[in-house]
């Protein structure tokens, strides 16, 4: 891989807004693939961290460290929201890339063995996503669910998980369902908020920059 695709790689976990496009089929694509080997920080797990050399055969042979480098993407550039239309309710978990790194797409797709790739080409923007309610309650939800993410994003995954649970029940109709998500959606993320997975880790976060002494770059 050239070494301008590999900077593009590691530039591509920064946080930015994702913008909101319309629902289209998937597009299919070509095999995926991931860059070529990079020495990253794990994620805590338990009071530990640890730095691993991160490559495709790591990720595939690994499912336990392949959603651990899941949830640090979705950190930078994933999404989990909810679409309300004609009485439907809709929950989206996305990723977006740029589509010269579609690839990365394809390998989360192929790993995840389930989801759909739409490409906005005036944009030049590609976009993973599931939405099959089975696939985000028995795969999506469980690797979330064992490895918070980080970022304020933890609180958008609960708003998103309570309102899915909400939209489950069966002693509640479509309108009652959809009243009280739109009340939770409304829910903004408080400015001190602090991811609970920092409790994991030795070093006393309780703002952006405690966290930042214990977040590292290659």
């Amino acid at each position: 891989m050239i070494k301008k695709e590999q900077a593009a790689y590691r530039q591509g976990c920064v946080a930015r807004e994702i913008p909101k496009v319309a629902a289209s089929s998937p597009t299919k694509v070509g095999q995926g693939c991931v860059p070529a080997p990079l020495r990253i920080a794990a994620r805590p797990i338990g009071r530990r961290i640890s730095s691993l050399i991160m490559n495709k055969t790591t990720l595939i042979e690994n499912k336990n460290v392949f959603y651990q480098w899941l949830v640090g993407f979705t950190d930078g550039d994933g999404t989990f929201s909810i679409s309300i239309s004609n009485n439907k309710i809709t929950f989206i978990y996305q990723i977006s890339q740029s589509t010269y790194n579609l690839r990365v797409l394809n390998f989360i797709k192929s790993q995840l063995g389930v989801g759909g790739i739409s490409i906005e080409k005036k944009r030049s923007m590609a976009y993973f996503r599931i939405t099959d309610r089975k696939y985000l309650e028995s795969l999506i939800m469980p690797i979330f669910d064992k490895y918070p993410l980080l970022t304020s994003k933890q609180f958008n995954y609960i708003k998103f998980k309570q309102a899915f649970l909400k939209a489950q029940q069966t002693n509640l109709s479509t309108l009652d369902k959809i009243n009280i998500i739109k009340e939770d959606i409304c829910k903004n993320c408080p400015e001190d908020y602090i991811s609970p997975a920092w409790a994991l880790v030795d070093f006393k976060v309780t703002n952006f920059e405690s966290g930042s002494k214990v977040m590292n770059k290659p």
